[in-house]
């Protein structure tokens, strides 16, 4: 285990690296420049003043008085609500096209017995 004078030099030898300045084991503080400062850790004072009972014996009679406050809501008229009826335009359905489901074709012929022309009809 290491002695505290160990653990010190290992520190100054760390701040001289560092450019550091490091609190000893003593109290002391070491800096990079090799001086040192004997100061003693401050000591932290509580300088609150003291509660005492009177104060907080105030406070609860203050939260006993404390009234919740009373808030006053008017009488509102129940609102007009006007609904107009929807506008129906009727359009007329389109006219189904009618398609042909047949032909009629006629045959045309030359006096020699060749096709001359063809007539088709639709039949419905």
């Amino acid at each position: 285990m290491a002695s505290k004078a160990d653990n010190d030099e290992a520190l100054k030898a760390l701040a001289l690296r560092m450019g550091a300045s490091v609190r000893l084991s003593n109290g002391e503080t070491f800096n990079a420049s090799g001086t040192r400062d004997s100061r003693r850790p401050a000591q932290v004072v509580d300088v609150r003043p003291p509660a005492t009972d009177e104060v907080l014996q105030k406070i609860v009679e203050l939260l006993a008085k404390q009234q919740a406050p009373n808030v006053v809501v008017p009488e509102m008229p129940p609102p007009q609500v006007v609904v107009e009826a929807p506008q129906i335009t009727v359009q007329p359905a389109p006219v189904p096209k009618v398609v042909p489901t047949s032909w009629k074709f006629t045959f045309e012929r030359n006096e020699s017995g060749t096709i001359r022309s063809i007539t088709a009809t639709p039949t419905l």
